[in-house]
């Protein structure tokens, strides 16, 4: 089975959290994909880490090497930026989360997340077989 990743699971790959060894596990599942834009949302989570202070600024680049050296994927925006824009406004939800939702279903995937609450929403739309929680 085809997995949809987002930033949420990819900064487990790389930043110690709960649910990495989750995260790591994905690999062993088949093949994992992802829109474009999911190192450079990644990279702001680690980012976020950085202004924190709990990594340095080259803790943050070294991961985001590591990182775009993965066995990941990438999904053409323009393949599935109507459909997400679409999802968004059915949802009310952000487009950039709606992108990956948008990913899983044009490839007949399922979206694997740590975003709960993006989880939450989905689930109560038709769209509920296309998302699952890590």
């Amino acid at each position: 089975m085809t997995l949809v990743i987002d930033a949420s699971v990819a900064a487990k790959w790389v930043v110690s959290e709960s649910d990495s060894d989750r995260a790591d596990a994905l690999f062993d599942n088949g093949p994992l994909i992802a829109p474009r834009l999911w190192l450079t949302e990644t990279a702001n989570v680690l980012w976020k880490y950085w202004r924190r202070g709990q990594l340095t600024a080259n803790d943050v680049s070294e991961r985001v090497r590591i990182l775009a050296g993965l066995p990941i994927e990438p999904v053409d925006q323009h393949e599935v930026l109507s459909i997400a824009v679409g999802f968004a406004t059915s949802l009310d939800h952000s487009v950039y989360d709606c992108m990956y939702l948008a990913a899983a279903t044009a490839r007949s995937a399922i979206l694997v997340t740590a975003d709960h609450s993006f989880v939450r929403v989905v689930e109560k739309s038709p769209f509920a077989a296309f998302i699952r929680s890590l």
